[in-house]
Order: C-alpha cells, then structure tokens, then sequence
C-alpha cells in the first residue's frame, strides 16, 4: 500500500519507519522538500529499498492512505488545500490539540480535531484518530521494554479502521480500537493527560500510554 505522510518532522520521521518496516511504499510531504527528500533517503537506507520518496504537496499523488502528521490547525489548513484530492482516502489525524497552558483540550469547534477534518474534506473520505499517545522515540521502535507499543484509534468507518490496524499490525505494534469518530475526544483528552506526564518526565522520549490486560488476546482485539 502507498502511504502519503504530510510532515517530517519527528513523528513523521517515525511513522516512516513503522510503515518501511511493515512491507509498505511511503511518500513524504514535507514543508521544506529537502527536509523530505532528506527522510525519504533516510528511509530508502534503513529498508535497502527505494520504496520511500518525497513529493511535492501541489503535485503529488496521494496515497490510498494520507497521514497527517502535523499540529492542530496546520492539519486542518493542509485538509483544505488538498480538497477534492482527498477524495476516497483514508486520512489519519494524529494531532492533539491542547492549549497554550496545557490545561485543556482546544479546538475551534469544541468537537475533535479529526470531527473537524472530517467537516473539511470530500465525503468519500475517512478520516481515523490514532497515534497520538505514543512519542516519536518509542514509536520509532514499536515496541518498549520488547513489548509491542499499543495504538489507540477511533473512527466512523469500519472499512478504514480495518486498513489503518492492519497498519497497525503491519509495524509490529497492537491495534486498539476504541470506538466511532466521536470517541477521539476521548483520545485527545487521553493526550492531555500523556503530554502533561511528558513534560513531567522531561519529555522522556520513549513514553507511551498502555493499556494493561489479563489477557493478550483482549488487548488485540
């Protein structure tokens, strides 16, 4: 599968990684093109492919999946430049959109950043939540400790939470599925609560958030 991230930064940088590492081709759409031309070598080095490339965010062709790897409202600006070619995509949002004292969850509409995507983009879309309880140092890995990192995401279609867990799976890491689109605030709000323990850490950059049960197969499903 041909996977379009929007961003190099370092969570961008990860999921490049996870994506390389699980079989797939990734093009990246960085602000600054040397910036992904950079990881996109980067990524072709780590895998002794070429199956990564960088791209041009007014030329490119998108990907059956489109990350959005980027923060809130940036995210929700590059939604609405890209427009009708986002059409029939699977868009994932791996933001978390808190304000500046770090107290609250804040977008513009009171709803999650991905409901507010999902407002912007062609109805064919699907937009999922997902990746924003990991650090880029942990997911860089996908595991902590030898033990798969787990991935919280939520959205309103099944067909394309099936696509972004078999991702999911793909990077070697746990899928958790918790729910409809709706339920991303929950996960922004469970971002809060990560961010805040971060910066408590100071910024450890392999820290995630897990889900512990008293049974695997649980956690799998």
């Amino acid at each position: 599968m041909k996977i379009t991230i929007i961003g190099a930064g370092k969570m961008g940088r990860a999921l490049g990684y996870r994506f390389i590492d699980g079989g797939h081709s990734v093009s990246i759409i960085a602000h600054k093109p040397e910036d992904g031309e950079k990881l996109a070598r980067e990524l072709n080095s780590f895998s002794k492919s070429d199956r990564a490339s960088a791209d041009i965010i007014d030329e490119a062709e998108l990907g059956d999946v489109v990350v959005l790897a980027l923060h809130y409202p940036t995210n929700k600006e590059v939604a609405r430049q890209l427009g009708d070619r986002l059409a029939a995509r699977v868009i994932v949002d791996i933001s978390n959109p808190i304000g500046s004292g770090m107290d609250t969850v804040q977008t513009e509409s009171g709803k999650s950043s991905p409901e507010e995507i999902a407002e912007i983009v062609p109805k064919s879309a699907s937009v999922v939540k997902a990746f924003n309880s990991v650090t880029a140092g942990s997911l860089l890995e996908g595991k902590m400790d030898d033990i798969p990192l787990e991935i919280f995401f939520a959205g309103g279609d099944e067909k394309a939470k099936g696509i972004v867990s078999d991702l999911i799976l793909d990077g070697k890491m746990v899928p958790i599925n918790v729910g409809p689109l709706v339920k991303a605030r929950g996960l922004e709000s469970m971002g809060l609560i990560f961010v805040t323990l971060l910066a408590k850490d100071h910024w450890n950059a392999a820290s995630t958030m897990r889900y512990v049960s008293p049974s695997y197969e649980v956690v799998k499903c």
